[in-house]
């Protein structure tokens, strides 16, 4: 098993478009994607990067070795949950799967750019600390 990557605003689209308490399916079949039940037809469905039938090659190796040769499909939460945890993500939300688990997070945030610290404003025993 291992981890998927759904871009972030492709899950904020579907997740938009349903009620709070929808449940958000994990689905492995032809590729990876993420969709929901509760949504009219036709279905906003979200594929993981690299698991596009439409645009990946390798979709089928990729979709095997992630998620395995089996089709399935595995809810992982609602729409409100994903919004949560989408809106944080700078540009994925990540699934990862063990053999006994689904665990969904944000992306690593970008790192917080260092600030310009006035010196003069500083201790003396500081001071010569800062460059």
């Amino acid at each position: 098993m291992g981890t998927l990557k759904f871009d972030k605003n492709e899950v904020i689209t579907l997740v938009s478009a349903l009620k709070k308490d929808s449940k958000v399916m994990l689905v492995g079949d032809h590729g990876v994607y993420l969709m929901s039940f509760t949504q009219p037809v036709p279905r906003v469905i979200v594929y993981a990067q690299g698991c596009n039938p439409h645009i990946d090659e390798d979709f089928y190796d990729t979709k095997h070795d992630v998620f395995g040769g089996d089709d399935g499909a595995d809810e992982i939460g609602t729409a409100e949950s994903l919004l949560r945890i989408a809106s944080v993500s700078t540009k994925w939300v990540i699934v990862k799967l063990s053999a006994t688990k689904i665990t969904i997070q944000q992306d690593v945030a970008t790192p917080i750019a260092p600030v310009k610290v006035d010196a003069s404003l500083l201790p003396a025993a500081l001071r010569r600390l800062v460059k």
